[in-house]
């Protein structure tokens, strides 16, 4: 993601501009925090080993990048549904999944059926953004997705294209974003996870096992989908257990 900036570059030669050239690539803040987060690991694994004089991405103040809020109009049902039968089938199944599992994209992109465990309801995560594993609870809209899609004799992946050489949907952010601009659709495909996380929490489910399905890093991620609920609704996600 960052070649277009960093290609062609000597170690040494990044510093506070080139910093702030990335920063300013991305589109939103979660983005600039990921781009940031891996530049410094690797300018830490070469101040480490002599390659550069220091990590120069540590002198940014992340405390200019705001947290995320969410716009205050969510999908609507239609628009999801035309979202999703304006894919091809095997995309159009990925989205229901993103739409009743929360999952991130490029988690359900390279979902393998080993990970997908349908008598215990789980769909077990191994490598992910926060490089910890979880599992995805499988409500029944999510099970009847999974029961639906074509598997093929020869792919691991859930969600595949090529019928003589299957392959996962390496580009799969692109050609969603190009079908959403195309059918007038406005939001990302990010929107699922937070209407996923939404619709759950007005439903009575905890904020901690939201927290817990969506993956986050802390509880005051999650938090900022209570602006969504209704002052009886925050007190019991707050509140429940499950």
């Amino acid at each position: 993601m960052l070649r277009p900036i960093l290609d062609g570059m000597y170690l040494d030669e990044i510093d506070k501009a080139t910093v702030r050239r990335v920063v300013a690539r991305a589109r939103t803040n979660a983005t600039r925090r990921r781009d940031l987060t891996a530049m410094s690991v690797v300018m830490d694994f070469a101040a480490e080993h002599s390659m550069c004089a220091r990590n120069v991405v540590v002198d940014y103040d992340r405390r200019r990048i705001r947290e995320t809020r969410l716009p205050p109009v969510l999908p609507t049902d239609t628009e999801v549904d035309r979202f999703a039968d304006a894919c091809p089938q095997m995309l159009g199944w990925l989205v229901r999944l993103l739409e009743h599992t929360g999952m991130r994209l490029e988690e359900a992109a390279t979902l393998t059926w080993r990970q997908v465990d349908m008598p215990r309801r789980a769909i077990m995560l191994e490598r992910t953004k926060n490089q910890q594993a979880r599992s995805i609870e499988i409500n029944d809209a999510a099970a009847a997705v999974l029961r639906a899609v074509t598997r093929h004799t020869m792919s691991p992946w859930v969600f595949w294209h090529g019928q003589e050489s299957p392959k996962p949907y390496g580009k799969a952010s692109q050609r969603l974003a190009g079908i959403r601009k195309a059918n007038g659709i406005g939001w990302p495909t990010h929107m699922l996870r937070h209407l996923y996380a939404i619709r759950e929490l007005r439903a009575g489910r905890s904020l901690y096992r939201i927290k817990a399905q969506l993956g986050h890093s802390s509880i005051a991620v999650t938090e900022i989908y209570l602006a969504h609920l209704t002052p009886e609704e925050a007190e019991r996600a707050r509140a429940v257990s499950g």
